[in-house]
Parts: C-alpha cells; sequence; structure tokens
C-alpha cells in the first residue's frame, strides 16, 4: 500500500512520513516525485548523494537498483510501480509506502492508473503559523522585501487556493482519505495517533516522539532527515508573537472558518484560538 501525504510545502509532510516511518511495517520514501526528477535529469550526481538508508545511492539497495533499471521514456505512475516493486521485494508484501510529493498531480495520475492500493493523509498547517514561516522564508532567500501585511495576503490566498484545490482533488480520486491538522498531530497527538493507525490498517505503534531510527529512502527535501536537533517532535510557535497574519484575518474572516475545517475539525487541539494553543505548547513544554 502507498500513503500520499497531500500538503502545502513547510506544513509537516517530512515530520510526519518519519513519525509514521516509527511503525515496523512501515517505510519512508520522501518526495518520491523529486527524488525521482534528481535522478532523471542527472543520475551521476545523484547517485554521489546519501540516502537515508546510510548508503551513498549509487550503493542504495532502492535507488542503485532503480537507476539500472529504470527506462529513460517511463512515465511518472511507472517510475512509481517500480519503486514500490523493488520496495516489495526488499522488505516484504505487506509494507506500506509513504510518499511525502504533497503536490496534487501523482493523486491525479495515480487515481487514473488504478495499479496501487492508495491511501491519502490530508494535512494541514494552521495559516498562521503557514504565513510566518512562509514569509520568513521568503526573507531568508533575500526575495524582494514585503511590508508583512502585505506577504500576511499574499500567502492567506495561496493557503486558501492551495488546499481547496487539494480537497478536491483528493475528494475526485475516490481513494480512502484523512485530513489531519499540524497542531493536532502535535499538540494532541495521544489521541491522533490511533486513529492514524486504524486509518491505515495497521497495529497500533503507540505515540512516536522523534524520528530517530524511522526506516527511510530519503534523499532530498527537509533538512530535518539529516539534523539531530530537529529529530524530536516541537511546535513552531513563531506565529503566537508575530502579525504578519493580523490583518488578512481581519479581512478575510472566511479564513478561520477554513482554518477550522482542514486544521481543527477534531477539535482535539480546541478550534484555532490562539491562547487556548499557547497553553498546549506550554504543556508539552514546547517554546515560541
Amino acid at each position: 500500500m502507498l500513503v500520499y501525504i497531500a500538503s502545502l510545502p513547510h506544513s509537516g509532510s517530512t515530520l510526519l512520513s518519519l513519525l509514521l516511518a516509527k511503525h515496523p511495517r512501515v517505510l519512508a520514501l520522501g518526495e518520491v516525485r523529486l527524488q525521482i526528477e534528481k535522478i532523471r535529469r542527472d543520475a551521476t550526481i545523484a547517485c554521489e548523494g546519501i540516502c537515508g538508508c546510510g548508503e551513498r545511492i549509487r550503493d542504495c539497495a532502492l535507488w542503485g537498483r532503480f537507476i539500472k533499471e529504470r527506462s529513460s521514456s517511463a512515465r511518472p505512475t511507472e517510475d512509481l510501480r517500480l519503486v514500490a516493486g523493488i520496495v516489495r521485494e526488499l522488505h516484504g508484501s505487506d509494507v506500506v509506502m509513504v510518499d511525502a510529493s504533497k503536490t496534487r498531480e501523482p493523486i491525479e495520475e495515480l487515481s487514473a492508473d488504478r495499479e496501487l492500493p492508495v491511501r491519502v493523509i490530508h494535512l494541514s498547517r494552521d495559516y498562521r503559523s503557514w504565513i510566518v514561516s512562509s514569509a520568513d522564508l521568503r526573507r531568508r532567500k533575500g526575495k524582494q522585501a514585503r511590508p508583512g501585511w502585505w506577504l500576511g495576503f499574499e500567502f492567506a490566498r495561496r493557503w486558501v487556493r492551495e488546499n481547496r484545490k487539494l480537497e478536491r482533488t483528493i475528494s475526485a480520486s475516490g481513494f480512502p482519505y484523512m485530513t489531519i491538522g499540524y497542531e493536532e498531530l502535535v499538540l494532541a497527538a495521544p489521541e491522533v495517533w490511533p486513529e492514524l493507525w486504524l486509518f491505515l490498517g495497521l497495529p497500533d505503534a503507540g505515540v512516536p516522539r522523534d524520528v530517530v531510527a524511522a526506516r527511510n529512502h530519503i534523499f532530498l527535501g527537509n533538512r530535518m532527515r539529516k539534523d539531530d536537533s530537529r529529530r524530536t517532535v516541537s511546535y513552531d510557535g513563531r506565529w503566537f508573537t508575530r502579525s504578519e497574519w493580523h490583518a488578512c484575518s481581519v479581512i478575510f474572516p472566511r479564513i478561520g472558518m477554513q482554518n477550522r475545517r482542514w486544521t481543527y475539525s477534531r477539535g482535539l487541539a480546541g478550534i484555532g484560538r490562539q491562547k487556548e494553543l499557547e497553553r498546549l505548547a506550554a504543556s508539552h513544554g514546547f517554546e515560541p
């Protein structure tokens, strides 16, 4: 079975995939589409990287063999079927693979292909936290500076637009799916994880608290996979003390309704009230 994580960038997809991979039957593959594209562009350079399994990519039991066996004219779904076939040979037919590619296109292709059993997790991060994270990333990259309120409007519109597109694509695919808020995943983990294991049809493996020793074949993406300081679950509360999201919240009050729908649908971390989230974060020892 393939578990596909659909989300906006910087919404916790890497964290979720690695936490899932703490289960003995789960293997995290990272952003499969991105990694295959890297191999397609230049397999020689890609081979020099290090896989999450600890081997150089050219020596990795999965990616090294994939590079040798893939056809240069293969379609994305054919590449994914090859990856799945190799994984099953290596880890058994009951292995659960996690693809954190995030975007809509692979869901549409998998829906048309129907060769793999798929379950989808729609992961949403609170729009206020996502706005602040996206604004800081924009500034770190040195792109055109704009006032914080401007960035707030820009990223708020993107948050609504892209989550809506993901929701429609997932619904149209016919695949079983589950909507999870990043805040609930982190701040209400004991309540969320039994639901997750049940949705995936896996024996309950408890609540993973870190990503140490998570089985994976990830060689691109979030630096969490290499940075020991990022390997424990934490909550990014920068938005508690920031203002980029204030103006858009007043002008577009409906965004709060969408936030409750996508991020706080279970009510396990409240309905998104800031003070309540601050108390929850503090109770877990997470500081802004």
